[in-house]
């Protein structure tokens, strides 16, 4: 939706940036006397991340906001992490298939966002049934999952059919 839109038009709005300066190096280098482009710090950010410097981190619960991340991975091809998945369970095919990292959080009770309703704590087993074990990390919100009983992420997840080795 809008949200997609909007990031979408910065990166391309990067990709005009990056292309100025790579014209603006390019010049300077062949002896031309050039005008440096405007500097803009958050487009240099986003820069850094379609040249693979940075690592963009995604907060996404829902399977389509999961699938509308990795469309714009594969259109920008930047590094992504993608955070929560709380629906990761019914898009880990695609998941895998695009090799992105996935630091899950796991709900230990009802109630919180709508976005996350279809929790299931199948996500991370999911993944790894698909053969990609190293995309599996778990975090936590603290105060949503208290950190003291971080450990118990891992565990609410070997029940719902990880490994204990994952």
């Amino acid at each position: 939706g809008k949200s997609a839109a909007l990031v979408r038009e910065r990166f391309i709005k990067a990709q005009e940036y990056q292309a100025k300066i790579v014209k603006y190096e390019a010049d300077k280098k062949a002896g031309k006397e050039v005008e440096a482009p405007e500097r803009d710090i958050g487009l240099e950010a986003l820069v850094e991340a379609l040249e693979g410097k940075r690592i963009v981190h995604h907060h996404t619960h829902r399977a389509d906001d999961i699938m509308t991340v990795l469309r714009l991975q594969k259109e920008f091809g930047f590094r992504v992490v993608l955070h929560h998945v709380s629906e990761a369970w019914k898009v880990a095919d695609e998941i895998v298939a695009a090799k992105v990292p996935c630091s899950l959080i796991e709900i230990d009770s009802p109630g919180g966002k709508l976005e996350a309703s279809d929790f299931d704590s199948r996500s991370a087993a999911e993944l790894e049934k698909r053969g990609a074990p190293e995309l599996v990390a778990f975090h936590t919100d603290d105060w949503i999952t208290d950190s003291r009983l971080f450990l118990r992420s891992a565990g609410l997840a070997v029940r719902a059919g990880l490994t204990r080795e994952t």
